[in-house]
């Protein structure tokens, strides 16, 4: 994220790009956007989006993916600059390239992150991916499970501008923050511990995760916990009992899933069974988009 220093506040903005066949991918990169741009404060936010796609991509396809754009800027009171669209002949599949720009409120203080502070999980673990294999295979999806399971999914799309929800008291608190992005929860545990340059101990019986989740990646084995997912946060923060208390009371799911240590070993508990993070791996919605590798398999 770039941030501008202004008077009297600055300027922040964040590009998000999206791949896979949906003609909503808009949807997910905007989301992701407004939710980078969240833990600043940020107002009156404008957006603009470029679509990269192979020629085979037909104009409805292209239509229908500015209409969903425009439609969900309106929604979200996010100004909309004209939208461009390219077509690349080594480009696999589409892409959209979101660019979200905003005020903010002055640069805050720089905050301290000690050992002993505890992270919180805000969001549901995994809850972007699963909306988008939803979109990307729903008709294999339908084989399987049952249609009220489907729509019960759709329904957490609204979960995804989660970052909206927070208020100036929350992040008032937070000494650490960042959306859970590509690679998933394991890749941003990740850079949170480089970022901090600390350690982590983590219990992963207390990340949130859907049981739906769950579910579609045992379908696809696939792993959550390695799945995108916007609309998710990592927090740091001195007392996150009482965070994720103040949080969940209005809804939000929000848990402590561990703390910051003095070491460097990154560790997750799963009952005895103990691990240590690795680094972040591909998204595993790499595996459900089945793109062709380079040596045509």
């Amino acid at each position: 994220m770039m941030r501008y220093h202004m008077q009297p506040g600055m300027a922040v903005s964040e590009t998000v790009t999206v791949y896979g066949h949906s003609n909503r991918l808009p949807v997910y990169a905007l989301a992701s956007g407004l939710n980078a741009l969240a833990l600043d404060g940020v107002v009156r936010a404008q957006a603009e989006m470029q679509l990269v796609v192979p020629p085979s991509v037909p104009g409805e396809w292209l239509g229908a993916a500015e209409r969903e754009f425009r439609s969900i800027c309106n929604w979200k009171g996010v100004t909309v600059s004209p939208v461009r669209i390219r077509k690349n002949p080594m480009a696999a599949v589409p892409c959209a390239v979101v660019t979200v720009l905003a005020c903010g409120e002055d640069l805050p203080e720089e905050k301290q992150v000690c050992p002993g502070c505890e992270i919180v999980l805000a969001g549901w673990t995994g809850m972007e991916g699963m909306l988008r294999i939803l979109e990307e295979r729903e008709a294999e999806l339908g084989q399987r499970f049952s249609r009220p399971f489907l729509e019960r999914i759709r329904e957490y799309e609204t979960e995804l501008f989660l970052g909206e929800r927070f208020l100036k008291e929350d992040r008032e608190e937070i000494l650490y923050g960042c959306q859970i992005a590509d690679g998933g929860v394991l890749a941003a545990l990740w850079n949170l511990a480089r970022d901090l340059r600390a350690g982590l101990n983590l219990d992963l019986k207390m990340f949130p995760l859907l049981q739906e989740t769950i579910e579609v990646c045992e379908y696809y084995r696939i792993n959550p916990y390695q799945l995108t997912s916007a609309g998710a946060f990592l927090l740091a923060v001195e007392d996150g009992a009482a965070l994720a208390e103040r949080m969940g009371g209005r809804g939000i799911p929000c848990s402590v899933i561990g703390r910051v240590t003095d070491n460097r070993d990154k560790i997750i508990r799963n009952g005895e069974e103990i691990r240590y993070i690795d680094r972040p791996a591909p998204d595993e919605m790499w595996k459900v988009l089945e793109i062709e590798k380079g040596d045509g398999s």
